[in-house]
């Protein structure tokens, strides 16, 4: 389909019309044609009109037509560029969701080391047993810990890494108390050692302990929490 410039061209020239002789019948200037010709210049509706008129061509028609294909390209962008979108939101949906699955899995193996009590040092499993004992007569706060030994390499049970923190209910401030017990145990390969620590604390104390935690050096071990009434 030729465009309206060289519709418009071709149409005068066959008429026989020069670009002044048809400026004359529109009542504009040459420049005006010279300009729809080179495609510098768009006609106006009523220009139009009168150009099919005296050319007897169809150019509003053809216009529109122009009009359409544009629009229709347009839509076409619109629609990739939607499609486009659509699907980047969607990688990432399933990016996010990977990493938000491998993220509960960690944490759900974490809560399940942490739920045993068990954790390992260098090699040896270290846990708190779950049971603790109160002795407010002579002072005395115990927990009762198991090491077993799996590795080829002995391991050296040293009691003066055995600490507790302690969160008593009527202070801010966490106690961090060694254990009184003087004990050292050689662990042989395959061997478990199990042991209860003691600690000294006031019956006051005692009695009111929120919650403690056990440290094997710097390594968490487990942890209690009390329901005091």
């Amino acid at each position: 389909m030729k465009n309206i410039s060289a519709k418009i061209k071709e149409s005068r020239i066959k008429k026989g019309l020069s670009q002044s002789e048809l400026a004359e019948k529109l009542y504009i200037t040459k420049q005006s044609i010279s300009k729809y010709e080179n495609s510098n210049s768009i006609p106006s509706k009523d220009i139009m009109e009168k150009l099919e008129e005296i050319l007897e061509i169809n150019l509003i028609d053809e216009e529109k037509s122009k009009i359409l294909i544009i629009k229709r390209k347009y839509w076409i962008f619109v629609s990739l560029l939607a499609t486009l979108l659509i699907l980047v939101i969607v990688s990432l949906s399933v990016v996010n969701s990977k990493l938000h699955k491998s993220y509960d899995e960690l944490e759900k193996a974490y809560n399940l080391v942490v739920s045993s009590n068990i954790l390992d040092y260098s090699g040896v499993f270290i846990s708190y047993e779950g049971e603790f004992e109160t002795s407010p007569e002579d002072m005395r706060f115990y927990v009762d810990m198991a090491f077993t030994n799996p590795t080829s390499a002995p391991f050296s049970f040293d009691s003066d890494l055995v600490t507790v923190h302690i969160k008593l209910n009527d202070q801010s401030e966490v106690l961090e108390l060694t254990s009184i017990s003087e004990n050292e145990h050689y662990l042989p390969e395959g061997s478990t050692f199990r042991t209860s620590m003691a600690y000294y604390l006031t019956a006051s104390q005692i009695n009111s302990i929120e919650w403690f935690e056990i440290y094997y050096g710097d390594m968490f071990v487990g942890k209690e929490t009390l329901s005091v009434d």
